[in-house]
C-alpha cells in the first residue's frame, strides 16, 4: 500500500496482472510498456550518419533482445537508398563478431533461449519469403545456441 506508482516494461499479460492489482489495492498510478514495436522514422533533414548509427546501435543492443530495440525503421524516400546502403554497411561491421559473450571481441553474443531462437528463426524465414525484405543475413551464424 506504500508503492505510489508502478512502471513496467514486459509481457501483456504480466501488464494486465499489475493493472488489476494496482486497481484493487490503493489505485496506484502504473505505467506500462508492453511489447510495442519501437519505430524509428528517418526524415530527409536528419543527420544520416547519426540516424545510421542510432538505428543500427538499438536494433543490436543486448542482441536485439530489449523493448526498445528499432525492429521499424521508417525512412523518407528522398534517403531511402543510402540509408539502406549505410545501414547494412554499418549492421554487417557489427556482426561481424558474433560468438562466445566471454570474449572481448563478440560485440553479439547468443539469443537467451530456446523460445527467442525459434521467434527469430520466425523472423528469418518470414523474410526469406517475401514478407518484407532481407537487406543482410538469412542464416543462421554457429551451431551452438542460447
Amino acid at each position: 500500500m506504500k508503492v505510489r506508482k508502478v512502471s513496467f516494461t514486459g509481457s501483456i499479460a504480466t501488464g494486465k496482472k499489475i493493472q488489476e492489482a494496482a486497481a484493487k489495492s490503493n489505485l496506484k498510478r502504473v505505467t506500462l510498456e508492453l511489447g510495442g514495436k519501437s519505430p524509428a522514422v528517418i526524415f530527409d533533414d536528419c543527420n544520416l550518419e547519426n540516424a545510421i548509427n542510432s538505428t543500427a546501435n538499438a536494433l543490436i543492443l543486448n542482441t536485439g533482445q530489449v523493448c526498445f530495440a528499432s525492429t521499424r525503421v521508417y525512412v523518407h524516400e528522398p534517403i531511402f537508398n543510402r540509408f539502406i546502403e549505410g545501414y547494412k554497411a554499418k549492421l554487417k561491421e557489427m556482426t561481424s563478431t558474433i560468438g562466445d559473450p566471454d570474449s572481448a571481441e563478440t560485440t553479439i553474443g547468443p539469443l537467451v533461449d530456446e523460445a527467442q531462437f525459434n521467434r527469430v528463426t520466425g523472423f528469418i524465414e518470414r523474410g526469406q519469403n517475401g514478407q518484407g525484405t532481407l537487406i543482410l543475413g538469412g542464416k543462421r551464424v554457429g551451431e551452438k545456441v542460447w
